[in-house]
C-alpha cells in the first residue's frame, strides 16, 4: 500500500529545502536517540510489568540524555529541533491549558 505512495510523492510533491539549512549534527541524533530509545523502554515495562530498578534506571538514563539534548540544541547556531517554537503560541495553541476547559 505506501509502495505507490511513496513513488508518486517523488513525482508530485514540490521539494521545498531551506537553502540556509545547517549541517545534519550526528551528535544531537545519538543524544536524541538516547534520550527517547530509554523513556519508551521504561514507559511500556512500567505498562506491561509494573515498575521496577530497571525501569526507574531507563527513565533516569532517558531524562539525563533528554536534558543533555535540550542544552545541546539552545547552544547550537542550527539546531536539530528549534526549541524556541515551543513559545510560539500559534505551535502549541491546541496544547494550551485553555483549551482543556
Amino acid at each position: 500500500m505506501m509502495l505507490p505512495v511513496l513513488l508518486l510523492a517523488r513525482a508530485l510533491l514540490p521539494e521545498c529545502r531551506d537553502p540556509d539549512a545547517g549541517r545534519l549534527d550526528l551528535a544531537s541524533v545519538v543524544l536524541f536517540l538516547l534520550a527517547l530509545l530509554p523513556l519508551i523502554y521504561a514507559v511500556k515495562t512500567v505498562a506491561a510489568h509494573g515498575p521496577d530498578a530497571g525501569t526507574a534506571l531507563a527513565l533516569a538514563a532517558g531524562a539525563a540524555f533528554a536534558t543533555a539534548f535540550v542544552r545541546r540544541q539552545h547552544r547550537l547556531e542550527h539546531p536539530l529541533l528549534d526549541l524556541r517554537l515551543f513559545r510560539n503560541r500559534a505551535f502549541t495553541g491546541p496544547c494550551s491549558p485553555c483549551c482543556w476547559a
